[in-house]
């Protein structure tokens, strides 16, 4: 606490200038480090096959406790898993939601704001296939209104039970019902950000997850897609086609991911 006292009482001695010299070095101290650069296409990811791995993208050892922990970089969340009932794998925390958050204030709408979605207008982000709710928590974190879907009930209700355990308040979280394909009105679109987190692994719903990525989406938009390599004849034709709709399809360098992910 007296060095705290001590700190503010030098700061309300300085002149107006090397206050904001000081403020502007605290700022870059705390500036994330790697902007993630998306410079890859299509060919270049998929020119080599893919690597062989025994990997789903979930780790079963973590994804049988009924709560699991995962750190977002800016606070640890607890989770609640389960498998139950119809939920399935869609109820427990996947690789790619744990790097998607590991890695969301290095994208580069959020690197130039030090780490957040923009501060001057309230950025809206959805989440598509939010399983625990993981992903669509992290974009709340960094200051974001934020509609979390999925399209089982009991999913939906395992996303509240996270939400409720891990904030006091969270009015600009929404979770909605819905079913990749059908009509999307009920969401509000168009949406500033798109989340989708291991969602390319059920080839038979890719396309209406691409009907989905149009209608929650414009112009102004920007979709992120993070997902494991499996089937290269399945995955490579889904990001062809979406350079049909779509402006600029890029992938960020493979080794950003932990191997092991």
């Amino acid at each position: 606490y007296s060095l705290q006292y001590c700190a503010m009482a030098q700061m309300q001695s300085l002149d107006e200038r090397k206050k904001a010299q000081l403020k502007a070095w605290f700022a870059s101290a705390r500036r994330v480090k790697n902007e993630i650069k998306f410079e890859l296409d299509v060919d270049d990811i998929f020119r080599e096959s893919a690597e062989k791995s025994g990997s789903l993208g979930i780790d079963f050892v973590i994804a049988r406790k009924s709560v699991t922990k995962v750190e977002t970089g800016i606070r640890i969340l607890s989770l609640a898993q389960s498998m139950e009932n119809e939920n399935g794998l869609g109820g427990v925390v996947w690789h790619c939601g744990r790097a998607t958050c590991k890695l969301m204030s290095q994208l580069p709408e959020l690197y130039k704001n030090n780490g957040y979605f923009q501060h001057d207008r309230k950025q809206r982000v959805l989440d598509l296939g939010c399983g625990t709710g993981l992903v669509g928590m992290t974009a709340f974190l960094r200051g974001a209104d934020v509609t979390l879907t999925d399209y089982l009930p009991s999913l939906i209700d395992l996303t509240i039970t996270n939400i409720q355990s891990n904030f006091e308040q969270a009015a600009s979280i929404q979770t909605k019902l819905y079913k990749w394909g059908e009509d999307a009105q009920h969401l509000d679109p168009p949406f500033d950000f798109i989340f989708a987190s291991d969602c390319l692994y059920d080839y038979k719903a890719l396309p209406d997850l691409l009907t989905t990525l149009l209608a929650v989406s414009d112009a102004t938009s920007v979709i992120y897609l993070t997902y494991k390599r499996r089937i290269d004849d399945r995955e490579r034709p889904f990001f062809i086609q979406l350079q049909s709709f779509f402006d600029h399809v890029k992938f960020s360098p493979p080794d950003i991911v932990q191997p092991d992910w």
